[in-house]
């Protein structure tokens, strides 16, 4: 049995970080850079589930001004390549 059972989640933070009151993002060191909707997969369609075309999801990045984490780089699990989008690009982005 785990001891962690009963610990309640805490939702995800930066504590780490020192506290900002940045004007870009409103302290929460991520902006929301462009929405998607959600698209209909093969299992979806063979399930007969249909994606609600009202709601998006949301894709994040670093804010520009106060997330000091910009140049980071990885891989996925089966190898696809990552990368953090850079400041100016995050930029770009919140303005379309």
């Amino acid at each position: 049995m785990s001891e962690y059972i009963d610990t309640p989640k805490s939702p995800g933070t930066n504590r780490s970080l020192a506290v900002t009151e940045c004007r870009t993002c409103g302290g929460d060191r991520f902006v929301t850079v462009s929405l998607r909707s959600p698209r209909q997969s093969y299992w979806m369609s063979k399930k007969g589930i249909v994606p609600p075309r009202d709601r998006f999801y949301e894709e994040v990045a670093g804010c520009p001004d106060c997330n000091p984490i910009h140049d980071i780089e990885g891989y996925f699990p089966g190898g696809r390549k990552f990368r953090v989008m850079d400041p100016a690009a995050v930029r770009q982005a919140m303005t379309q």
